[in-house]
């Protein structure tokens, strides 16, 4: 195929794609400007309404030729008197310089262009197409130009083989419809857009301020918006369909619930007690038996006793309990166990420790395991150790040191530590006081607290009384020493007594050592060796021999 025949057939599928549209350029009425022209001289002027005067002969006489030197650029720029949908624009170029590719030679490089107002700078127009001078360009050339719009420019800056840029356009179409109309015959309305005014003109679609109504979609705004349906898409889908996306009829969502929803619309939320995708999971245990969030099993308020987490499904750790785990048992459950996670009792407490949760010691008091046992005397009155009952500052006095205190001190002693031995003189059978060492009553001859001190007897009564019983019928003296004395007590005591007054502290001892020399017998059988003293008896006997109760003795 020839590159005469292959423009032919080009220009042919031009025709058909365009038969259905309108074409706004008409001769004698469609306007045309452009940059300088060419001054040949001669009586065909090359003006720009040559491109719109309705003659297709590509000879350059019907043309427009831009001038050929002094300029930086060349345009031409047809008014189409309204804003129009354009659809492509079609123009006939010179091909009288014997072959297509010397004809357009000039032609590689340009741009079709359009604006909506004519003052403006050719280089700030919006462009449809910009020729990439790869190839030969035929000389019938046909470029989509999907615009709304009211100019459309043709503009070169390459200078092909002159010293300028030229154009040398003979004839020109623009087709498109009517604004607020599309498609092949323009009979469908832009009425779905927001700016009905224009919409795409093979497709209907929008411009960027969308659809009429809101819920469709853009660009072509024949469904509905994602989310919306009904028959004018103004109702919106359940915010929980997954996708957000609905029958547009029924508002069924066709991909199920998001997490947290069910029945076909998404409207309602899991039950109580579930969450999750198509609400088959459990809720935890949640404070007070409240749900949990229906999306994510959460619980807002926190978790009932024994259980922690978010989902409340995490039973406590060890020697933690209550709600969300929070409290810590008192470690003082027997065997150092855990506590019950729920209230935090102990099955049993350690050895020191009472109540539910073995968190109080002992009272005062007492020790031990369950506090059963009571302290010892422990001295200062300071109370046991509440685990094992040691008394942390000894014992009280009368008490054995052990480390409870519990055992009393041994008969016959006493004090602190029991170190100290009782008088031995407290009543017949009686042992001194623990404590102290106090007898609550002493043996005779025997007095004070403590039965340690000699009972003392007025002199004469304790002279008189030791004669009496030493001149008796017991006394070894009266049986066989003394016979010639009829009133031996009358004259021992008229005798001895003054000086007996004259020593009597003396005599005190004297007077037992005599007894018990001369009849120790008689002395235990009296009881009197508690009463004198030595001295005493002495002193007795040297007087008694000095008044001659000697005389007689066998």
């Amino acid at each position: 195929m020839d590159d005469n025949t292959y423009f032919h057939v080009l220009l042919l599928l031009n025709i058909i794609a365009v038969s259905s549209y309108l074409q706004f350029v008409v001769p004698g009425v469609t306007q045309a400007d452009s940059s300088p022209v060419h001054n040949s001289g001669g009586v065909y002027p090359y003006l720009a309404n040559r491109t719109v005067d309705g003659n297709f002969s590509q000879n350059i006489r019907a043309c427009l030729h831009t001038a050929v030197s002094g300029v930086t650029e060349a345009w031409l720029r047809i008014d189409l008197h309204n804003m129009r949908s354009i659809k492509s624009v079609k123009f006939w170029y010179r091909n009288d310089r014997g072959n297509v590719a010397h004809s357009t030679v000039r032609l590689r490089g340009y741009s079709i262009r359009v604006s909506n107002v004519s003052n403006v700078a050719t280089n700030a127009t919006d462009v449809c197409f910009t020729d990439d001078k790869s190839h030969t360009l035929p000389t019938v050339i046909q470029e989509d130009c999907k615009r709304t719009t009211r100019y459309v420019w043709f503009y070169q800056l390459h200078k092909g083989d002159s010293i300028a840029p030229i154009l040398e356009i003979c004839e020109v179409q623009v087709f498109g419809c009517e604004t607020g109309s599309y498609g092949d015959d323009c009979s469908r309305k832009c009425d779905h857009c927001k700016n009905s005014d224009t919409c795409d003109i093979d497709t209907g679609e929008c411009d960027e301020n969308g659809c009429s109504l809101l819920g469709f979609w853009p660009p072509i705004c024949n469904e509905c918006r994602l989310g919306s349906y009904g028959s004018n898409c103004s109702l919106n889908c359940s915010s929980y369909c997954q996708n957000k996306t609905c029958d547009r009829s029924s508002g069924v969502c066709l991909f199920g619930c998001k997490p947290g929803y069910q029945k076909s619309n998404c409207l309602l939320p899991c039950k109580h007690g579930y969450y999750g995708k198509n609400c088959t999971n459990a809720c935890g245990n949640c404070l007070n038996n409240r749900t949990c969030n229906n999306v994510n099993g959460t619980c807002i308020d926190g978790c009932s006793e024994g259980l922690k987490g978010d989902l409340c499904t995490t039973e406590c750790g060890s020697y933690e309990y209550g709600r969300n785990c929070q409290n810590r048992c008192s470690y003082h459950c027997y065997n150092n166990e855990t506590c019950d996670p729920f209230f935090g009792n102990c099955s049993r407490c350690a050895s020191g420790y009472q109540n539910a949760k073995c968190d109080q010691k002992c009272n005062s008091g007492t020790y031990g395991e369950n506090c059963t046992y009571r302290c010892g005397e422990c001295l200062n009155a300071v109370t046991c150790d509440h685990v094992d009952g040691t008394c942390s500052e000894g014992c009280k006095p009368g008490w054995q040191t052990t480390d409870t205190c519990h055992k009393p001190c041994r008969n016959g002693t006493f004090g602190i530590n029991c170190a100290y031995n009782c008088s031995g003189n407290c009543e017949i059978n009686n042992t001194c006081d623990r404590r102290n060492g106090t007898c609550s009553k002493c043996s005779p001859g025997w007095q004070n607290q403590f039965c340690n001190k000699r009972f003392a007897i007025p002199l004469k009564a304790r002279f008189n009384f030791y004669v009496n019983n030493w001149l008796t019928s017991e006394s070894p003296i009266y049986h066989g020493c003394i016979t010639t004395v009829q009133n031996p007590m009358s004259d021992l005591s008229n005798n001895l007594y003054p000086e007996i007054e004259k020593y009597q502290h003396k005599m005190e001892n004297t007077a037992l050592d005599f007894i018990a020399d001369t009849n120790p017998q008689g002395f235990e059988d009296i009881g009197i060796n508690d009463i004198f003293s030595d001295d005493l008896g002495q002193l007795l006997d040297r007087k008694a021999k000095s008044v001659h109760f000697a005389d007689d003795k066998k």
